[in-house]
């Protein structure tokens, strides 16, 4: 051996103890919960104690092999769970979390799963969303696999992380709707579930075999075909749509037209000039102009698009006629993936996006119908939630007062996220007016802050309002 079992194992322990002073200081934080001071000072404590102490048993026995204990708790180490949730925990603080909005995730996703949990909302700079759980999986497994008790905090830890300039910019908040959606397909296998009711015998999938090679003269069968799609392309897409239909029927056009913003500020100046904006597929996504009309058809599936003011339809189109209709064409290209120790080659091309489309297009009803089953009806969008962001925006917002009140009841969350973009799209005129330093000069920037501004504190205080109407 190049090193000693020795050596190896004193060089994990130096390893266990410098996590442990780690932890150490973040104890000494300050966090939006006490139960992450908890979960820092006594669960991964623990783990980090456990892990010394089934290191150190092994280094003083004269055995040359190490114990299966010390295996597991390595292989642990060398993938980094630990330190990824401790990485983190470490960026999670007051200062990151934004408050009103998390409630309504909390609230959200509480009735959706019946689960205990926390949010660690963690900033990045870059223009980036994501939503995941980091804790339950590797508590589950240690609880099998080292027969480790003694677990104080029995919650799930799920790490968001969003831009940090658009912490406060409830107006983008439909993208966090699309990340809870990534969230609860992976918690329910959705994703899985809808792969299933794929015709594996259909014309358009078994044609998928023009654009796959196996390499090495390794067989390509149907088995192999639904394993290679089931984890790369297929896969991949639905996740994407489902998340898409999930926040469609949470937020309703306020997802939306965060979508459109979102993508507006991933775009180049050159290619909207172009008129060349970016609608390709991927291994990861489907193109654009197929999510914008999912998007749409999800809207019309609930029989809320053609209540949608006019000015809001003709935005929508606008968006979807400018992607459909965009001069960036697809791109052949190939690419090798490894299944199984077997190496393939995929040629990407126009022929392989619209098998796979096709393929889509025959699952969406399931899509739409399971999606609505996760939700249940009161977290389903409504006629009523949208009339009342409407009047919110008419009757508030334009006047420069807090939507938090609808006929003296406090207003849904959903109503006042939706009444933001209703007032900006239809009442800035009348909101310049009104307020002088709304001049155009930062373009919509003032614009937008007032209208952020009253949706967090009619978010805050429509919380209050309701606890006491409860």
């Amino acid at each position: 051996m190049i090193i000693s079992k020795e050596e190896y194992l004193n060089n994990l322990l130096d390893s266990f103890c410098k996590y442990e002073e780690k932890l150490n200081i973040l104890s000494n934080k300050a966090y939006p919960s006490d139960i992450v001071k908890k979960f820092i000072e006594n669960d991964l404590k623990m783990i980090i104690t456990e892990f010394k102490k089934i290191a150190h048993n092994d280094l003083k026995n004269n055995e040359d092999f190490f114990s299966d204990k010390t295996i597991l708790a390595n292989n642990i180490w060398d993938q980094g769970h630990l330190q990824r949730i401790a990485k983190v925990v470490a960026n999670t603080d007051f200062k990151s979390h934004p408050l009103e909005i998390m409630n309504v995730f909390r609230d959200l996703i509480k009735d959706i799963e019946k689960n205990d949990f926390e949010i660690l909302t963690i900033p990045r700079e870059e223009m980036n969303f994501s939503f995941s759980e980091i804790w339950f999986k590797l508590k589950m497994f240690l609880e099998k696999e080292l027969n480790m008790t003694g677990f104080t905090v029995n919650k799930k830890f799920i790490k968001l992380t969003f831009p940090q300039n658009h912490k406060n910019n409830l107006l983008l908040s439909g993208i966090f709707f699309h990340e809870i959606g990534h969230y609860l397909v992976e918690e329910n296998n959705f994703a899985d579930k809808i792969f299933q009711k794929i015709n594996f015998n259909s014309d358009d999938f078994l044609s998928l075999r023009r654009c796959v090679y196996a390499n090495n003269g390794n067989q390509l069968g149907q088995v192999e075909l639904v394993n290679i799609f089931r984890r790369y392309y297929l896969i991949n897409w639905i996740k994407e749509l489902l998340s898409d239909i999930l926040a469609v029927y949470t937020v309703g056009p306020g997802f939306v037209f965060s979508m459109f913003d979102f993508v507006i500020n991933n775009t180049s100046i050159n290619n909207f000039y172009n008129e060349n904006l970016s609608n390709a597929c991927s291994v990861s996504h489907p193109r654009f102009s197929f999510r914008f009309n999912l998007m749409v058809k999800a809207l019309k599936e609930l029989k809320i698009y053609n209540e949608l003011p006019e000015l809001l339809k003709t935005k929508i189109k606008s968006y979807t006629d400018a992607y459909a209709n965009s001069n960036n064409q697809q791109q052949n290209r190939s690419g090798n993936i490894r299944i199984n120790n077997i190496n393939y080659t995929v040629q990407e091309s126009k022929f392989m996006f619209q098998k796979l489309e096709n393929i889509i297009n025959d699952l969406i009803p399931h899509m739409l119908a399971e999606s609505k089953q996760l939700l249940g009806v009161r977290n389903i969008i409504s006629k009523n939630k949208l009339n009342q962001a409407e009047k919110l925006a008419e009757q508030r917002i334009k006047e420069v007062i807090p939507p938090n009140e609808f006929n003296n009841t406090a207003a849904a969350p959903i109503a006042i996220i939706n009444s933001g973009w209703y007032a900006k799209f239809l009442y800035k005129n009348s909101l310049k007016k009104r307020v002088g330093k709304i001049d155009g000069k930062n373009g919509d920037y003032d614009l937008n802050l007032l209208i952020n501004d009253l949706m967090k504190y009619s978010l805050r205080t429509s919380r209050i309002q309701r606890r006491w109407q409860d």
